[in-house]
């Protein structure tokens, strides 16, 4: 996949592209499948305590790109076990973000 031309249809050089190459510009997450939760599942998976290991976890925000209402923001999470690149795609609906869609990398130490 050529990130350059293959991110969007209308993209210069993927103007023409036939539905079929549209549709495998998108590989599937995890394997041959894409996870999709609903927020209320996402945040099902967060009890509001801290894990155990939370002194040892760092977070920061890597870059945000901000275009009028909608947005794309990097997130590094370096765990103990793993080191997580979150990609959230954020939009401003009635006045407040609210993330859209999320797609990580996940690396083991």
């Amino acid at each position: 996949m050529d990130t350059r031309t293959d991110c969007h249809p209308c993209h210069p050089g993927g103007v023409e592209k036939p539905a079929r190459r549209i549709r495998h510009s998108s590989p599937p997450a995890r394997g041959d499948s894409i996870n999709i939760r609903s927020s209320d599942a996402y945040a099902a998976g967060f009890n509001g305590k801290p894990a155990a290991d939370e002194s040892a976890r760092k977070r920061r925000i890597v870059s945000v790109d901000i275009s009028g209402t909608a947005a794309i923001a990097k997130i590094e999470l370096d765990y103990p076990q793993t080191k997580f690149i979150d990609y959230m795609a954020l939009l401003k609906i009635k006045g407040e973000w609210r993330i859209a869609a999320k797609a990580f990398d996940a690396q083991p130490k």
